[in-house]
């Protein structure tokens, strides 16, 4: 699928004529100055691509809801559950590289084995316009987990800025036939337009603020290297909210609740988290992951051993460091991963 170019000023139209077609949803900022993604309502309103780094929050609400209705029921013998779906066709515009990565994280786990229909439908009817970062945020640390800032593929359509133009990416089907429906606002792209957008992103990796070492800690992970009691000290910083855990876009605990009233209800699909000593307790009271320690580590390995590594196509952080932002014990990827390291260093 050969490259466009889109100019700056045909950014409104294009968002003009996508709003007459889908629901768009594009990044906004709050009266507390945070930044959100969420329905546009004029094709003026998304902020510039220079004005923000990446969202407050991740996409993966979008995709796999906070609370989800799965079907409604009626206690009657006979009757059927009524499936409750979500069809409502969607177009993600502006967002970045780590979340493309974390929403393709999530196709793994809700495609792979058995098909949720749920999230199935949701992703079939959404578009991904992503935009390359140029300038990273003080968190950020994607480029050290092949999350961003650029993307090869996974994305429908990835804009580059490039002077006062965005240098246009198709790599899917939904992209092509999104470009080939307005046309005539893309340009042809040529040779100089790709050296321009290579240029671009180059030397990018210089200027994270973060770096970090993933495989080396994947490794000692994997190995069984990290002492029990390391994750138990670590775990004391822990304040059991499991905020990291919510903002993480390749998080995807959740619990089934029945809300019922009167002769009828629906079921339906709730967050949860491997952080919280719930998550894991059975019928019988018991519960295999008692300590503060062990819920870590359980986590630790779910998100940096090879073994998940090889079953989900990828480790299971994509350097956005939300968590970085969020948790207040400093218990995210990245401290995890450097105390890691700093660890064998003792050795």
């Amino acid at each position: 699928m050969e490259p466009r170019l889109l100019a700056e000023g045909k950014i409104v139209p294009l968002l003009e004529r996508l709003m007459s077609e889908a629901e768009v949803i594009g990044p906004k900022r709050t009266e507390a100055g945070d930044v959100v993604f969420e329905p546009l309502e004029r094709p003026e309103e998304p902020l510039g691509w220079h004005e923000y780094v990446q969202s407050l929050l991740p996409l993966k609400d979008y995709f796999f809801p906070q609370v989800e209705p799965l079907f409604n029921f009626r206690k009657q013998k006979g009757v059927l559950p009524e499936p409750v779906y979500f069809e409502e066709k969607r177009v993600f515009f502006g967002i970045r590289s780590c979340d493309v990565s974390g929403i393709l994280f999530q196709d793994r786990f809700f495609l792979r084995d058995y098909e949720d229909i749920y999230y199935r439908k949701r992703r079939d009817n959404s578009v991904l316009v992503s935009i390359s970062c140029l300038e990273p945020g003080p968190n950020c640390f994607c480029v050290c987990c092949d999350g961003g800032p650029s993307l090869k593929q996974g994305y429908d359509i990835q804009l580059t800025p490039i002077d006062n133009e965005f240098f246009v990416e198709i790599g899917s089907p939904k992209g092509q036939a999104l470009i080939e429906a307005h046309a005539d606002l893309f340009a042809e792209a040529t040779v100089g337009d790709a050296e321009r957008k290579n240029a671009a992103l180059a030397g990018m990796d210089q200027k994270f603020q973060r770096s970090t070492f993933v495989a080396y800690a994947m490794r000692k992970i994997t190995r069984g290297e990290v002492p029990e009691e390391w994750w138990e000290e670590l775990s004391q910083r822990c304040f059991g909210i499991a905020g990291c855990r919510y903002v993480c876009p390749t998080c995807t605990c959740f619990h089934v609740v029945d809300k019922v009233d009167g002769d009828g209800g629906t079921r339906q699909r709730h967050w949860d988290s491997c952080s919280l000593i719930g998550f894991t307790r059975m019928v019988s009271g018991e519960t295999p992951r008692e300590t503060p320690g062990s819920l870590l580590r359980r986590w630790g390995e779910h998100k940096l051993s090879f073994f998940y590594a090889l079953r989900d196509g990828r480790h299971g952080c994509v350097g956005c460091g939300r968590c970085l932002t969020t948790c207040l014990g400093r218990g995210d990827t990245w401290n995890i991963v450097g105390r890691i390291r700093e660890l064998s260093q003792q050795e």
